[in-house]
């Protein structure tokens, strides 16, 4: 039989696919390009055609998944409901997309894909601080935020949130819970919301916030997951 070829669109998300699962696996430092390219199962020369390095097999993985979220989250952006119901939906679909990948957070948490975590978030925030800087403007139009600096307040509260993943030893149990009520609370005084309506969200979602990281942290020791 002859050699299969396939749309280069199709095969170069081969690549990532794989990658992914072996970089969730093994982490990013001990998989190989030998590894990628056997899990694929073509020519070791055939990686080259779509990427130079492994870092940017990574870059793809995490373009894929920003683009991932940036589009279930420009929807609510630019929805018809109020500033304020639209933050709420904001923060939920955040967590509901970590939710989807328990083990994402996990992996993260292990100090061999630390390089994942930054360059993740890094690109992350880049990428998400627009959306939310604008239902922030909404909500400063219509009064339910107070704030001169929109933008700048986002980038505070997501780089303050940054330090959920500095510690493994506060994600579980009463000291998340902390984490998370504090979270809210600083989240009202930097937007200039009414006390207790950001507050009132995150304790809705407390319950499901500490079920993902149980789950997630069975992952953050190093065992294998299986998709």
């Amino acid at each position: 039989m002859g050699r299969t070829v396939k749309n280069p669109k199709e095969r170069r998300q081969e690549f990532v696919e794989a990658a992914e699962a072996l970089f969730m696996k093994k982490g990013y430092q001990d998989t190989s390009i030998s590894d990628i390219v056997k899990q694929v199962g073509v020519a070791h020369g055939l990686f080259y055609y779509y990427f130079e390095t492994k870092e940017d097999i990574l870059d793809a993985i995490i373009d894929n998944m920003i683009a991932e979220s940036r589009h279930r989250l420009n929807s609510i952006v630019h929805g018809d409901e109020n500033p304020l119901n639209k933050y709420h939906r904001f923060v939920q679909e955040m967590f509901v997309l970590k939710k989807n990948k328990p083990y994402l957070i996990g992996y993260m948490l292990q100090d061999r894909n630390r390089i994942f975590y930054h360059k993740w978030m890094g690109k992350a925030l880049w990428e998400i601080t627009p959306l939310l800087t604008e239902i922030v403007k909404q909500g400063i139009a219509t009064g339910c935020f107070d704030t001169p600096y929109p933008r700048e307040a986002v980038e505070f509260i997501f780089n303050g949130m940054r330090f959920f993943l500095a510690s493994p030893d506060d994600l579980q149990g009463e000291a998340l819970r902390r984490k998370i009520i504090a979270t809210a609370d600083m989240m009202e005084r930097v937007l200039g919301a009414e006390k207790g309506v950001i507050m009132c969200l995150y304790q809705e979602i407390t319950p499901d916030v500490l079920d993902m990281m149980d789950e997630s942290m069975q992952f953050a020791g190093g065992g294998a997951h299986d998709e």
